[in-house]
C-alpha cells in the first residue's frame, strides 16, 4: 500500500486556465528539478523534485562546544574526541498530474517540503476534508462512521488551534467541538471503504493509502473527483457550508483587491496576521517579515498593526502593495540560532473578517470564504431576542474616554455600586487572577464594559464575563474571595451577594457594555461576525446556568466619522498602482 497526500488544484489560476503544469509549482523561489512531463494517455505527469543545501543539524554547534575541546592535562575530561557530525539535506517531491480529456489537475507531494513547492493559491481549500467526510460517512454505510482525530480553529480573543485525538474510532460528539464558534478543518477516521486504507485524512488535502502502481494514477484521480462530488457529508456536517470559499475568479479579484484597499487605509480591525498552520512553538523564539530579513532583530508574534507600520517606513519608494505583493512577500519563524524553521507568504497570514458591499467574508491561510447569508440572517434573527439595557443611567460617553473614566462615571451615575475595575481575584479554579467585572451595583449586576468595536476586543469582554459568572456559580473559594475584595473596596452589607454557601444565578443579571459609534445602528447592523457568533454562544450558556444576561449600546457621539473608501469597490480597478502611503512619522 503507498501511503499518498492529495491535492485538488484549481481549475484556473488569477481568472486563467495555466497553460503548462509549471505554473502550479513555486519555480521561482523553490528552483526544483523538472522531469517529464510524461502522456499516459489517460493522465499527463510532472515530477518537481527539491534538494535543499547540506546543513549540520542545529544542535551541532552546542554538542561540539563540549566534546572537541582539548583534554585538560589534570583531570583529563573532556577527552578530546573529535565528534564528527553528518550534515543532512531536505528532500520534497511533487507531482501534478492533468486528466486527459478533462483537463481536472491533482497534485502528490512527498517528503516533508514536497507541499512547499506548489503555490499557495495553487490548491483548494477544504478539499480533503469534504472528501474524507464522505468516505467516512457515505449514506450507503448506515451512519457507522467513526473519527479519531478532530482539527479546529476558534476565533475569540486569539485564534486557538487544536488537534483533539481519541484513544479509539469514535463519534464527532465525542470531540469538543462547537458548531458556532469553530472552523473545522481537519478529520481523521476510518473510510467505509477499506480500498483507501484503514485511516483516511482529510484537510486542504487528503491523505490516504491505495494498492496502486503509477500508471493507475488517472484512474484513482476520477475516483477522487466522484468522492469529493457527493453531498453525504451534509446529511452530518452540513453546517460547514455556513462558510464557502469564494471560487468565481473575477468576483475574487474584486474582493480581494477591496481587503487590500481597507489594510492601506487602515480601514479594518478585524484582520490580523497569524501562523497559517499549527506550528511547533517550542522551536519558534519569533518572527521577521520580509522587510527584516537582513536584520537580527526578531518578533516574538505577529501583528499586523506592526507590519504595516514597517511595511510604510521600509517600503515606502519602491514596491507597488497589491494583492500579488503579499502573495509574493513572506513572514518567517526562526528558532534560538536564527535559522528559519517555517515560511509563509503575508497573504497565508493574514486572518480575520472584513465586508464587501454589505457581505460579509473571512480571509483564512490565503482563501476567502463567504458567510451564507441565510446564515447570517440566523444570527441577526437571535440578536434581535436580545435583552437590552440601554436605558440605565448610563453616563455620556465620548471617543476619546478611556475605560477607567468611564467605569468610574458608572458608578457613580448607578450608584450604589462597587468599582471593580482591575481589582483581580485568586480562584483555585484558574491558574491567573480574574477580574470579577468591572462594576457591581445593589442590583446584583455584574457590568463588564468595552470601548472597542473590534472583533478580538468583544470575544475578551465576552469571555471575561462568562469566566467570572462560572466561577462565582462553582467555586465557593473564589466567592469568598470576591466578598473580602468587596469589602475592601467599601461595598457595606446590602453587597453581601457572595457570601453564601450556594449562588442563586437567577438573582444576578450580567450586563456587556459596549461603548462605541453606534449611530443608530443595532447590534446585527454594528457588530462583527465572529463577535455575533461569540456573544450569542456566551449568553446561551450562561442563561443554561441560570443568570440573566443582556447588552448595552453606548454611543460615543462621534459626530464625523472617518471617511471610508467608497465602496472600495470603485476604486479597486487602480489598486494594482496604489504605493503604500507614507508615514506621518518613522516610528
Amino acid at each position: 500500500m503507498q501511503p499518498l497526500t492529495c491535492y485538488r488544484l484549481h481549475d484556473r489560476l488569477h481568472g486563467s486556465v495555466p497553460d503548462d503544469l509549471d505554473e502550479f509549482i513555486d519555480i521561482a523561489d523553490q528552483a526544483p528539478t523538472v522531469y517529464g512531463p510524461v502522456d499516459y494517455g489517460d493522465f499527463i505527469a510532472k515530477l518537481y523534485v527539491s534538494i535543499g543545501p547540506p546543513h549540520p543539524p542545529g544542535w551541532a554547534g552546542f554538542v561540539r562546544e563540549g566534546f572537541n575541546a582539548e583534554p585538560d592535562p589534570t583531570t583529563g575530561t573532556p577527552d578530546g574526541a573529535i565528534v564528527a557530525l553528518p550534515v543532512t539535506s531536505s528532500v520534497g517531491a511533487a507531482i501534478v498530474v492533468k486528466l486527459a480529456p478533462e483537463g481536472s489537475a491533482f497534485a502528490f507531494t512527498f517528503g516533508v517540503t514536497g507541499r512547499f513547492l506548489l503555490k499557495h493559491e495553487a490548491w483548494l481549500r477544504g478539499y480533503g476534508l469534504k472528501t474524507a467526510l464522505n468516505l467516512i460517512y457515505p449514506r450507503e454505510g448506515g451512519g457507522k462512521g467513526r473519527l479519531v482525530a478532530v482539527d479546529a480553529k476558534r476565533r475569540g480573543e486569539e485564534i486557538v488551534r487544536s488537534r483533539q485525538q481519541a484513544s479509539r474510532a469514535t463519534k464527532f460528539e465525542t470531540f469538543d467541538v462547537d458548531k458556532l464558534r469553530d472552523l473545522v478543518g481537519g478529520a481523521t477516521g476510518s473510510p467505509h471503504d477499506h480500498s483507501w486504507g484503514k485511516r483516511i485524512t482529510g484537510g486542504d488535502p487528503l491523505n490516504f493509502t491505495a494498492a496502486i502502481k503509477f500508471t493507475g494514477l488517472g484512474s484513482l484521480c476520477r475516483e477522487l473527483v466522484k468522492a469529493y462530488e457527493r453531498d453525504d457529508y451534509k446529511d452530518r456536517f452540513g453546517w460547514l457550508d455556513w462558510i464557502q470559499p469564494v471560487l468565481d475568479p473575477l468576483r475574487l479579484k474584486r474582493i480581494e483587491e477591496d481587503l487590500i484597499l481597507q489594510l492601506l487605509v487602515g480601514d479594518n480591525v478585524n484582520v490580523d496576521l497569524a501562523p497559517p498552520e499549527i506550528v511547533d512553538w517550542p522551536r519558534v523564539t519569533g518572527f521577521q517579515y520580509h522587510y527584516e530579513f537582513r536584520q537580527t532583530f526578531s518578533r516574538p508574534e505577529l501583528e499586523i498593526s506592526a507590519y504595516l507600520r514597517g511595511l510604510r517606513y521600509f517600503e515606502r519608494e519602491s514596491d507597488y502593495v497589491d494583492v500579488e505583493y503579499y502573495r509574493r512577500k513572506s513572514i518567517r519563524a526562526l528558532d534560538s540560532d536564527e535559522n528559519e524553521i517555517y515560511r509563509w507568504s503575508v497573504w497565508r497570514c493574514l486572518t480575520g473578517e472584513f465586508e464587501v458591499d454589505s457581505a460579509t467574508y473571512v480571509i483564512d491561510e490565503g482563501s476567502i470564504f463567504e458567510v451564507s447569508s441565510d446564515y447570517l440572517a440566523g444570527l441577526d434573527g437571535d440578536l434581535a431576542k436580545v435583552d437590552m439595557q440601554d436605558d440605565l443611567d448610563w453616563p455620556s460617553a465620548t471617543a476619546n474616554m478611556d475605560e477607567d473614566s468611564f467605569n468610574r462615571g458608572t458608578a457613580s451615575a448607578l450608584a450604589p455600586a462597587v468599582l471593580m475595575d482591575k481589582k483581580l481575584v485568586n480562584s483555585r479554579m484558574q491558574t491567573t487572577p480574574v477580574e470579577v467585572c468591572d462594576v457591581l451595583t445593589v442590583n446584583r449586576q455584574l457590568i463588564h464594559a468595552k470601548l472597542k468595536f473590534g472583533s478580538r476586543d468583544l470575544s475578551h469582554l465576552f469571555s471575561q464575563g462568562f469566566v467570572s459568572a462560572t466561577l462565582l456559580q462553582s467555586d465557593s473559594v473564589f466567592r469568598a474571595a470576591t466578598h473580602k475584595k468587596i469589602k475592601e473596596l467599601g461595598g457595606d452589607d446590602s453587597f453581601d451577594f457572595f457570601n453564601v454557601a450556594s449562588l442563586q444565578a437567577p438573582d444576578f443579571e450580567i450586563i456587556y457594555v459596549i461603548v462605541a459609534p453606534w449611530k443608530g445602528r443595532s447590534l446585527s447592523e454594528a457588530m462583527p461576525f465572529f463577535s455575533k457568533v461569540n456573544l450569542l454562544r456566551t449568553i446561551e450558556d450562561l442563561t443554561n446556568r441560570g443568570f440573566r444576561v443582556a447588552v448595552a449600546r453606548i454611543d460615543t457621539n462621534r459626530e464625523v466619522p472617518r471617511e471610508k473608501p467608497a465602496s472600495v469597490l470603485d476604486r479597486a480597478h487602480h489598486s494594482s498602482a496604489r504605493t503604500v502611503a507614507e508615514p506621518s512619522d518613522a516610528s
